[in-house]
């Protein structure tokens, strides 16, 4: 009697498991809230991070939850941790509700660290528009600014400069007259023992200025460039960039909306050597 080989039975095709909606609402607001900390985009976000935008958009729409690591990768090139993101959720939350919060009004005073504390402000300050991802810096007083640019220089600092240079070309989030304030007292801490670095950040500053849109911000950059200039023993590309913060001081037509430091913060070149 012949043998016959049993036919095989056809793989079973199985189900890709359903998230928890309530578990996916949540990562989607996380992933969302990671996004307006620094104003991006999906596919900003996507590029910082290192992973396809579809996976952005997968986590948003509830379709996917992101494991711990994908979510602390996430939040870690946005600046941020999982655990200041999980805390400005529970304030979306109960702002959402009409709820209140001591925690809201004591800006950050369950989170430890400076860092922390900062993200968080920056994080509460977004809050209102988390669904299309855009920051409100009018919102926050010169403090305020003065610490979020700290957060953004801190984020910068940790880039090689042509990553720096994109990452404000891109986001929004860097255009901050506080933090052409802030890359301005940098420079001319570097001008003392790195007079390269001095005018990479200079220049970096007039980057920013440029798309905070106000004459002042580029006057005070102008001046970063040709204190750098002059650490430099290029006094005449000084002479010019002076040339060119006076014109434009005397120019300006707009009050400015941030009241930037004449003060030196020390070393050997002093910063901003006119009164406008």
């Amino acid at each position: 009697m012949p043998h016959y080989p049993k036919p095989e039975k056809p793989p079973v095709k199985r189900r890709k498991p359903t998230p928890n909606r309530e578990a996916a609402k949540e990562s989607a607001l996380w992933v969302r809230l990671i996004r307006a900390f620094p104003g991006w985009t999906q596919e900003q976000l996507a590029e910082e991070a290192g992973v396809h935008r579809a996976q952005i958009s997968a986590y948003e729409t509830g379709d996917k939850i992101p494991r711990p690591r994908s979510l602390a990768r996430l939040a870690a090139a946005a600046g941020t941790t999982p655990e200041a993101v999980k805390e400005a959720a529970k304030i979306f939350r109960k702002r959402a509700t009409g709820g209140t919060s001591p925690a809201v009004a004591s800006l950050g005073a369950n989170l430890a660290t400076s860092m922390g504390e900062r993200t968080r402000q920056r994080a509460e300050t977004a809050l209102a528009g988390a669904a299309e991802g855009q920051p409100n810096a009018e919102t926050l007083n010169v403090e305020e600014q003065r610490a979020e640019a700290e957060l953004l220089w801190l984020r910068l600092a940790a880039r090689p400069v042509l990553r720096r240079k994109r990452l404000v070309e891109l986001s929004p989030a860097f255009w901050r007259a506080a933090l052409v304030e802030r890359l301005a007292h940098e420079s001319e801490g570097a001008a003392s023992r790195d007079v390269a670095e001095a005018l990479v950040l200079a220049e970096l500053a007039l980057q920013v200025a440029e798309r905070v849109g106000h004459s002042s911000a580029r006057e005070y950059a102008y001046v970063c460039i040709a204190n750098a200039r002059r650490a430099q023993g290029d006094h005449a590309a000084a002479d010019a960039a002076d040339d060119l913060a006076k014109r434009l001081a005397v120019g300006a037509k707009e009050m400015s909306p941030f009241p930037y430091s004449r003060a030196p913060i020390g070393g050997n070149i002093p910063l901003f050597g006119y009164t406008v």
